[in-house]
C-alpha cells in the first residue's frame, strides 16, 4: 500500500513539475543534402522510401552506398535517401565526392534522424511504407540482408503497382 501510494504521489509531482512547463521541441522533419536541397525525412512521403545510415569512417558503408546507389538507379520510384551520421559536414562531403554519389546524402547534424530511428548498427537500411511505417530493416553489410531488403523492396514495389484492389484479391484469383 505504501508503495502505491509513494507511486501516486512521484507520478502527481511530475505532472505538477510539467504543467507550466513549455512544450517539447519537435525535431526537424526535413535535412540538407551534399548539394543544398532540402528533403523530408520523417512522416508520410507519399512514396516507398529507402533510408540508409553510414559514415566516413564505417568501411562497410563504402561498400553499400554504390550498391545502393545502383538500385536505386534501376527503380526510379523507390525514394532513396541516405542518412550522414557524421560529426563534421565536411566528412558527409568528402564521402559522397569520394564515391561519386548522386543519391541525396542527408547530414544527420544533431542526431535527431539516428536518434528517431535509432539503427541497431552500420550500416542500416529502412524501408518506409509510405505512410512512414518501417516495413523492413537490414543491418551490416552482408550479401544475405541486402538480399532480404532487395526482395522485400521488390515486393512491395510490385504490390504499389498493381494496387490496392489487386493486392487485396485472395490467393489464386
Amino acid at each position: 500500500m505504501r508503495r502505491a501510494r509513494a507511486r501516486i504521489a512521484a507520478g502527481a509531482l511530475v505532472a505538477l513539475a510539467t504543467l507550466g512547463a513549455a512544450p517539447a521541441a519537435e525535431p526537424p522533419r526535413t535535412a540538407l543534402d551534399q548539394d543544398g536541397r532540402s528533403h523530408a525525412w520523417e512522416g508520410p512521403s507519399g512514396r516507398l522510401t529507402l533510408l540508409e545510415f553510414a559514415a566516413s569512417w564505417c568501411a562497410p558503408c563504402r561498400e553499400t552506398l554504390p550498391r545502393l546507389e545502383a538500385f536505386a538507379r534501376r527503380h526510379p520510384e523507390l525514394r532513396v535517401l541516405v542518412v550522414d551520421v557524421d560529426e563534421r559536414r565536411e566528412d558527409r562531403d568528402r564521402l559522397a565526392a569520394s564515391l561519386r554519389l548522386g543519391l541525396p546524402m542527408l547530414w544527420d547534424e544533431d542526431h535527431a534522424i539516428a536518434e528517431h530511428y535509432r539503427p541497431e548498427a552500420m550500416p542500416a537500411a529502412l524501408l518506409i511504407a509510405p505512410g512512414g511505417e518501417v516495413l523492413h530493416t537490414a543491418l551490416g553489410s552482408r550479401t544475405d540482408e541486402w538480399d532480404g531488403l532487395v526482395r522485400r523492396v521488390e515486393d512491395q514495389l510490385a504490390r504499389e503497382r498493381t494496387g490496392p484492389s489487386r493486392a487485396a484479391a485472395p490467393a489464386g484469383q
